[in-house]
């Protein structure tokens, strides 16, 4: 009894260290800085480690970037977005997620979209979150909770601070309350003149204007 009390206390530390490690090695593969993950179709995450490199883009066929406070790396190669944000409480980026969301919608017909920036946590997250909330309202993200949840699926590291979640939530409220609007005026319209509307509305609702990106 006294071996195998004294073996199991030898025994307990190394296989926690062994579990820690394999569970860091499992999100490092989604959430490490060279890599880039898929959160939905054509749309990708990354850090700018990843960003930094064009063959990477490429192979992902990437065509279009989003950099979030970081500069653009191949502004000759692909077509960019840069975002000047810092990743502070000080930081609104509530005036970037109407554009950011606008950006990788038109982008996708281009090509795929990588949005990154320092470390692909919180300043990417938060825009793609903006582009779900949009343009995936009713399928796929309703709240940001929803928009988050979807993210971390893929990239289950990603945790924007407290400030740009905010920002989503005012940005979500304001998308629920232009769809109820719109309901009325493109009843008979189909989804198209909805989307317009809703375009239109949120321009005049205060948000950036909304811009044209086919020919960035």
């Amino acid at each position: 009894r006294t071996q195998h009390t004294t073996g199991k206390k030898a025994s307990t530390m190394p296989r926690k260290r062994k579990k820690h490690n394999n569970i860091k090695g499992k999100v490092s593969q989604r959430c490490g800085p060279k890599g880039a993950a898929q959160i939905v179709e054509g749309v990708y995450i990354s850090g700018e480690y990843f960003a930094r490199d064009e063959g990477r883009l490429r192979s992902i066929g990437v065509a279009s970037v989003v950099a979030c406070g970081c500069r653009a790396h191949h502004p000759d190669q692909f077509r960019y977005l840069e975002i000047r944000l810092s990743d502070k409480a000080s930081s609104d980026a509530s005036p970037h997620l109407n554009r950011a969301a606008d950006f990788i919608a038109q982008s996708l017909c281009h090509g795929n979209v990588l949005v990154h920036c320092k470390a692909g946590i919180s300043r990417s997250a938060t825009m793609i979150a903006a582009y779900l909330l949009k343009y995936h309202h009713e399928d796929l993200a309703q709240t940001v909770d929803d928009a988050l949840a979807v993210i971390r699926r893929s990239r289950p590291c990603v945790n924007p601070r407290p400030e740009f979640i905010e920002a989503l939530s005012s940005f979500s409220d304001q998308i629920s309350w232009l769809d109820e609007r719109c309901q009325v005026n493109s009843k008979n319209g189909g989804d198209k003149d909805r989307d317009a509307a809703r375009g239109s509305l949120m321009n005049a609702s205060g948000q950036e204007d909304h811009q044209d990106f086919s020919d960035f």
